[in-house]
């Protein structure tokens, strides 16, 4: 699935917002990133002009480890721009990105606490 006409700075959120739930419990492990891996390739692959959507997702995540971003700052740069972009946002996408954060949090040994508190971040901002 894609979904189409979206801005390239769009999957640079959803990098962030994936970095973010991964790192919740301050550890990015080994099949948390083949999670995100298997999502993007299934979510977020599209070819847009100048660049892949997948390669703009995987960009953001690796600046956000360079940086040794904390998760919640890269939550809340994800809700920023959610915030700002808001019509972006279907539905569908929605429901996309919270099966996708679940996905990914319950990856490693299932969801923990963190992971939990984070994806109910997501939801209560999707919901408001």
């Amino acid at each position: 699935m894609g979904f189409s006409r979206l801005p390239t700075d769009f999957y640079e959120a959803i990098g962030k917002l994936f970095y973010a739930v991964a790192m919740a419990d301050r550890s990015f492990m080994k099949d948390e990133k083949k999670e995100i891996v298997n999502l993007v390739a299934e979510h977020w692959s599209e070819k847009l002009f100048y660049k892949d959507a997948d390669e703009l997702v995987y960009q953001s995540i690796r600046a956000s480890i360079a940086e040794e971003q904390k998760s919640q700052e890269a939550f809340s740069i994800f809700k920023a721009y959610y915030l700002l972009n808001g019509l972006l946002f279907t539905k569908e996408i929605k429901k996309v990105l919270l099966e996708d954060t679940n996905a990914i949090g319950s990856s490693y040994s299932k969801r923990n606490k963190s992971e939990s508190a984070m994806y109910a971040q997501l939801y209560l901002l999707f919901t408001k």
